[in-house]
């Protein structure tokens, strides 16, 4: 595949090669840490996006088991099927893992319940915060500038009620929201 002849043509690992063909992945760019020693940051390509797209089916088959054709419907079941089996393999194995979106293709505003679904497929809920803050500004190339709590860094800052490693669902209720050092949403 492309990504497994890219992370070798970077210097990567056989494993890491046959890793990325198997989930088939894009490569973004070699990292310092991560599976095989060297590592690379990759993303999802092909038949999964982001977990979260599939909460429109299930929310549309909840209101009515009947909204799509059946030639719709059996792809629709297996998306549900299918969706989470590459997180499952690729996180256990070291893949550097970074929150995304498929915003317009998903409600805008529910990018938290992708939380969720990487904890229901095998994530800690650590792990998938930290997928969302420094993973995600590494993978973008801006880890400098964003993506941590740090003197000299630009930070937006939520909180919410409760401990999101204990339920990472609270993550759906930001109750105060700092952006660029102004407060934009406090509803204590």
């Amino acid at each position: 595949s492309h990504a497994g002849a890219e992370i070798l043509a970077k210097g990567g690992s056989a494993a890491d090669a046959a890793m990325a063909m198997m989930l088939a992945l894009t490569v973004v760019e070699p990292q310092s840490s991560g599976i095989g020693g060297g590592g690379f940051l990759v993303h999802y390509n092909g038949d999964e996006g982001t977990l979260s797209t599939i909460n429109g089916y299930i929310e549309r088959l909840k209101a009515d088991p009947n909204a799509y054709a059946p030639a719709v419907l059996a792809k629709v079941q297996w998306r549900l099927k299918v969706t989470g089996k590459s997180l499952e393999i690729a996180y256990p194995a070291g893949v550097n893992i970074a929150f995304g979106t498929d915003a317009g293709v998903s409600k805008h505003g529910r990018n938290a319940d992708e939380f969720e679904l990487m904890v229901k497929h095998g994530m800690p809920a650590s792990a998938a915060i930290v997928a969302a803050t420094t993973g995600a500004a590494t993978l973008l190339g801006v880890e400098n500038e964003v993506g941590s709590l740090v003197a000299g860094k630009a930070a937006d800052i939520i909180a919410v009620q409760g401990d999101p490693l204990a339920d990472v669902t609270v993550l759906k209720r930001v109750g105060f929201v700092m952006k660029g050092g102004a407060v934009v949403k406090d509803l204590r």
